[in-house]
Formats: structure tokens, sequence, C-alpha cells
């Protein structure tokens, strides 16, 4: 049941019933998946809630998905999803910051970059996303700086036209047009 509600991406449901398996199975042959199915569902769910993604939680998760099965003979087997989680993370941070003017966004998407960077293949065949990341970078910079010439800009002209200083707005206005 846990399972096809995970594949259904009913992310929020699955996970109790991941939950109510271990707990009255602990020991069963496919606890070891359920803990893992359950982990990987809390990463999915963080990043596919009904509001959007929660960026911050969803780095918890991962680091927790990290923290919890790291020792395991198998970890290096999920670096290619976790790859893909933190990408996701990434590009989801730059783009708020883009949206929302936000700069605290680019730090979120810096954080996800850095777990890429984890856990990216080592034989360069992710190199296309690992540009796709520093792009999306360069855009919420550029977003982020555009949108503060604009408002310093406006803030001098509101100043210079309730100064009732028509010829100072005016330059103003032509400067921020030119930029």
């Amino acid at each position: 049941a846990a399972r096809n509600d995970r594949d259904q991406k009913k992310f929020s449901q699955a996970i109790p019933k991941y939950e109510k398996f271990l707990t009255d199975f602990p020991t069963h042959k496919l606890a070891d998946t359920a803990r893992i199915e359950r982990d990987l569902s809390q990463i999915d769910k963080t990043l596919t809630g009904g509001a959007g993604a929660d960026l911050n939680s969803s780095i918890e998760a991962i680091r927790s998905f990290v923290e919890s099965h790291r020792s395991r003979e198998d970890f290096r087997d999920w670096y290619p999803l976790l790859a893909t989680y933190s990408r996701r993370v990434s590009l989801e941070g730059y783009r708020q910051a883009s949206r929302k003017h936000d700069p605290e966004f680019v730090k979120l998407g810096d954080e996800g970059r850095q777990l890429f960077g984890r856990f990216k293949a080592n034989d360069g065949s992710d190199a296309a996303e690992e540009q796709e990341i520093a792009q999306g970078r360069r855009n919420a910079l550029a977003d982020l700086l555009e949108f503060d010439v604009k408002q310093k800009s406006l803030a001098e002209l509101d100043r210079a036209l309730n100064d009732q200083n028509s010829a100072e707005a005016f330059q103003i206005f032509r400067n921020a047009v030119n930029r």
C-alpha cells in the first residue's frame, strides 16, 4: 500500500504507512527497503508540496537520508538520485530568488548546488546539469541586481519628485531607461 502511494506520488500518505509497517515489523526482510523508501518519500514530499517546494525542508531531508544510510554498503548507488534531488533544490532556489527578489533563496540554491557537487558523477556525465545549475545561479544574481538597481532608481526618482526638482527627476529617469 505504501509503495503504491509512493508510485502515485502521494508521499504524505505513503510515509505513515511505511512508519506503521516499520513499527509493526521492524525485523521483516523488507524493513530495510521500507526505511529507504520512507526517507526518499520524505524528500519527494518536500519537493512537491501543494504550495511548492519547501527548500529548507528538502535540504534537511536529503541530509537526513545521508545521515541515516551512508554506512550502507550500497550507499553510492543512491548518488544519482541524490544528485537529481540536489539539482532540483538548487534550480528551484535560484528560480525563487529571481521571482521573489530575495537573495536568501540564492543561499538555498547554493546549498543545493553544494550537495549536487557531492553526489554528481565523477565521469563528467553530469556536466550539462552542472552548467544548468551555474546558469540558473547567474540568472538569479542578474535578476537580483536588476531589481536592486530598479528599486534604487525609483527611490531616487521619488525623492526628486517629492523635492519638486523636475530637472533632476528627468535626469534620473533618463539614466534608469539607459540602464
